[in-house]
């Protein structure tokens, strides 16, 4: 963090921010296609839903900027505290401070804030595409089986400046900025959510841990193939990724209204797999009474349907998998299991399947071992992971590794001590030590 003179001499700091764009994409068409006032009562409808979307998310993340013009959002994700923190960092430096633990749990302390910044702003960009998609101009063109009228997202982490402005005000700028605005233009190339994310932003939000698991376990990406020119000058190496599906995500669920507009996306399009997944995670992820026949058969029917039309997607394969498990389908479970591996190896939720399938039935003590270490070696923020590797560990006899890796869970989410499969594999293990000594 350096410091320089700003506006009327008001000192002028780099700290770290998140930027979101919003686009209604194909505006340009619809502006030339419609009368003025349609044209007007689009963007209107537009600006009503994303500002609304700003209000919500403002009560959660650090949304400290945010405007809409046209059919443009932006919103700065930062927190001006971070401020404070950096100085003090920056005097424990000179004292020669640096590794101390003071020091430490203030990198940390931003270190969190940067990643609460980075999923509240993917948090803003899922709402925002899901109350346009349910406003009452989208539900009358997918009533008439037309396509509803996309918004691209894009999403980028950088150093910006954060000062006093001309105008009075302290606000950020800089280059991020500008390169924000180009990821975004980069999500009209997406096949999927049109969320686009920049290498930077990518990289810290699969890595984050919420709970017990890693966001990399419950947000897919897939890499946007860019024409030459996309970047319009900047960085032509970029790598976009862009938002595939999201699995289990908490706190990001459809509402019965939204959920009756995605089936009908998917059933006149099954090639929609922003529609399949959401409707997935609905039907059979987040359903309150999924143990219901008719549900499952649900779940099912829709997973077979999107397969036809997306015979590559790995995650339809773990779909099938997960719901032949609850049908007590072990062996075609397992089947699908290998299946989603064939098509992605490093799919480390297709080896907790195939995991949970063996732990289900005579279990194989070295096919356990193999994918529930797989499974750690993928995500090792993943708590579950390592539970499932100190049960398999367990079961073949390796007591120290076993307790190494339960050790793990708890030190990875303190809550599962009290849960009784560990509170009993820590029982065992201890008799295991006990009787070896």
């Amino acid at each position: 963090m350096t410091k320089q003179p700003g506006y009327n001499g008001q000192p002028a700091n780099l700290i770290t921010a998140v930027v979101l764009f919003v686009d209604l994409q194909g505006s340009v068409s619809y502006s030339t296609s419609l009368s003025v006032w349609e044209y007007d009562k689009l963007i209107n409808a537009y600006q009503h839903v994303l500002a609304k979307v700003v209000e919500e998310m403002k009560a959660r993340y650090c949304i400290k900027e945010s405007a809409i013009a046209g059919d443009e959002l932006k919103a700065f994700f930062y927190d001006p505290g971070d401020v404070k923190i950096q100085n003090k960092m920056k005097r424990i430096r000179k004292t020669g401070g640096i590794g101390s633990d003071e020091y430490d749990e203030l990198k940390k302390k931003l270190r969190a804030t940067r990643n609460r910044l980075i999923y509240g702003a993917l948090r803003t960009a899922i709402q925002a595409k899901h109350n346009w998609l349910s406003y009452q101009l989208n539900v009358d063109r997918i009533h008439a089986k037309q396509n509803p009228i996309e918004l691209g997202c894009g999403i980028h982490s950088g150093r910006v400046i954060y000062a006093l402005r001309g105008d009075g005000k302290k606000r950020i700028e800089g280059y991020t900025i500008n390169y924000a605005k180009r990821i975004e233009g980069t999500s009209r190339f997406g096949k999927y959510s049109q969320i686009a994310l920049s290498r930077s932003a990518y990289e810290v939000l699969r890595n984050i841990r919420v709970g017990h698991s890693m966001l990399k376990q419950r947000i897919f990406f897939k890499r946007i193939d860019l024409p030459p020119d996309a970047m319009k000058g900047l960085f032509t190496s970029e790598r976009i990724h862009e938002v595939t599906f999201f699995h289990r995500l908490k706190g990001v669920k459809l509402n019965e209204e939204q959920v009756v507009l995605f089936r009908q996306i998917f059933e006149t399009d099954p090639t929609n797999f922003w529609a399949y997944s959401n409707l997935i995670n609905y039907l059979f992820y987040d359903f309150k009474h999924v143990d219901d026949a008719e549900q499952l058969a649900e779940s099912e029917r829709v997973a077979e349907y999107a397969l036809y039309s997306n015979p590559a997607f790995e995650k339809i394969y773990y779909d099938l998998g997960s719901i032949q498990l609850k049908l007590g389908n072990f062996e075609t479970a397992r089947q699908y299991g290998l299946m989603a591996l064939d098509l992605n190896d490093e799919f480390d939720l297709a080896y907790s399947l195939l995991w949970e399938i063996e732990e289900n039935t005579d279990a194989d003590p070295e096919r356990m071992l193999d994918y529930a270490s797989r499974a750690v070696s993928l995500s090792p923020g993943s708590a579950l992971n390592h539970l499932s590797l100190a049960k398999a560990l367990s079961a073949s006899g390796k007591t120290e590794q076993a307790r190494i890796h339960l050790d793990k869970v708890v030190e990875l989410y303190p809550s599962y001590a009290d849960e009784d499969d560990v509170k009993e594999l820590r029982s065992k293990l201890w008799k295991k030590k006990k009787s070896a000594g």
